[in-house]
């Protein structure tokens, strides 16, 4: 639990960090403290197949899951407050919205952290099931939100 807990004041940490950086107008070398929207087909509703890059456990019940974007020096293109849902290409039936963890700079690739739930379709599904280079189908609904 303790171990749970000082993972989770890390993560709230970083994103923290990152919102300071985008706000500042420091963020990798950018002097603009808006990110460039990217066109990726999942930010129209399109579901787009996404492949496992990693899966990184982090408790005995959640890992940190790491997808590759199509393009390696492209960034997810979402806000901060903005999720993507995820779907099973076997089964379109089984979604579930998740909010990525890394740093909206990122190239390449995004990170989700995923808690196993003993009855829960996806969360079963990714951490006993997904192997590297499997596809989960991602695509965003919403608009991003955007702070003042």
């Amino acid at each position: 639990t303790v171990q749970c807990v000082s993972v989770i004041i890390l993560l709230i940490t970083f994103m923290e960090m990152d919102q300071v950086h985008a706000i500042s107008g420091d963020s990798q070398g950018s002097n603009d403290a808006t990110i460039e929207r990217r066109s990726g087909p999942w930010l129209d509703g399109v579901p787009t197949p996404l492949p496992l890059l990693s899966k990184t456990p982090i408790s005995r019940d959640t890992s940190i899951f790491r997808f590759r974007l199509p393009d390696l020096d492209e960034t997810l293109g979402i806000g901060v407050c903005s999720c993507l849902l995820a779907s099973l290409p076997r089964n379109r039936n089984v979604t579930r919205p998740y909010t990525p963890i890394s740093s909206r700079h990122d190239k390449g690739y995004f990170d989700l952290l995923v808690k196993r739930y003993p009855n829960g379709a996806m969360s079963c599904a990714l951490h006993d099931e997904l192997k590297p280079g499997d596809p989960i189908l991602f695509w965003q609904v919403r608009q991003e939100l955007h702070h003042i």
